[in-house]
């Protein structure tokens, strides 16, 4: 889970960058967004295979 917090903090940080106009990569936001997905699908797969 260690990796998933870090996900959502700097997706946080970059939001406020994005708010700020400070961020030069709007893309980085999409980006943690998917990894994120990724993570959560991974997780929710060996979830559901713990119950068979």
């Amino acid at each position: 889970m260690n990796r998933l917090e870090e996900l959502r903090v700097d997706l946080l940080k970059r939001k406020a960058e994005a708010r700020l106009g400070t961020l030069k990569n709007t893309s980085s936001i999409r980006n943690a967004r998917k990894e994120m997905a990724r993570i959560y699908t991974i997780l929710s797969e060996k979830k559901r295979n713990e119950k068979k």
